[in-house]
């Protein structure tokens, strides 16, 4: 009887510190969410000029951004990035590598939902094939909204802001791949290499337009977490076609 009552106690502390930990999980999560969301709001409505006939902190045109108040918020900040559906709006960063910003936001605090950052092997947006990585997230944020290209999604489109222009892009692709996969932007200047990695990731893919990929096209990837399957990875691929 007593063991019956030991076993008994025990089942219980098990499950309390379980739940517990879940709890812990959550608000530490809710936090993370809160704070990242504060701060880049706040880079948001410091770098965009505001006008009363406009919707606060819209981007109009490239001109709009502050890049010389974002590189004083951040040198590391040399981009910004946006969804035509507005779910994705962030400044886009580039680290010495491709741990520091997993858990450091654009603003150069600690944070694990980390900032929206492009691989540090890339030199700039306008490579043949550039890496574009951030975390999905329960709210929506960060790269959240990625998950709509498992669907059906309505607007495909992003637009990239620099100093000197605008690039557009468009998801033709995307699909769920190994986590492990290694990707190097800088082995696709060759057409042949970019085709062979179009071909793979047409062969994993969860939506497709149907797109064929062409020489001028250039590829900009989005790369983020998904839980489908174990150690998992969700990339949408975006064309620019060029010139």
């Amino acid at each position: 009887m007593k063991n019956r009552e030991k076993i008994l106690n025990l089942i219980i502390i098990i499950f309390g510190l379980i739940f517990a930990y879940q709890v812990f999980s959550y608000a530490k999560t809710y936090l993370a969410e809160k704070e990242s969301d504060k701060s880049y709001t706040e880079i948001k409505t410091s770098i965009r000029p505001q006008n009363p006939d406009e919707n606060p902190g819209e981007i109009q045109e490239e001109n709009q951004i502050d890049f010389e108040n974002l590189a004083k918020i951040n040198p590391d900040i040399f981009a910004w990035i946006r969804s035509d559906e507005g779910r994705i709006d962030y400044p886009l960063v580039k680290g010495v590598d491709n741990d520091k910003y997993l858990h450091t936001l654009a603003s150069g605090d600690k944070n694990y939902l980390g900032a929206v950052f492009m691989d540090y092997r890339n030199e700039s947006l306008d490579d043949a094939l550039v890496l574009i990585y951030a975390h999905t997230t329960n709210n929506g944020t960060m790269f959240g909204s990625l998950n709509v290209f498992k669907e059906n999604p309505e607007k495909t489109g992003f637009s990239f802001y620099t100093k000197d222009k605008t690039i557009k892009t468009n998801a033709v692709l995307a699909a769920i791949i190994p986590g492990d996969t290694a990707i190097d932007p800088q082995n696709y200047g060759d057409f042949e290499k970019r085709k062979e990695f179009f071909t793979y990731i047409r062969e994993n893919a969860v939506y497709d337009t149907g797109y064929n990929l062409k020489e001028k096209d250039k590829i900009i990837n989005l790369v983020t977490c998904t839980y489908e399957k174990y150690d998992s990875r969700l990339l949408v691929l975006t064309i620019n076609e060029g010139e």
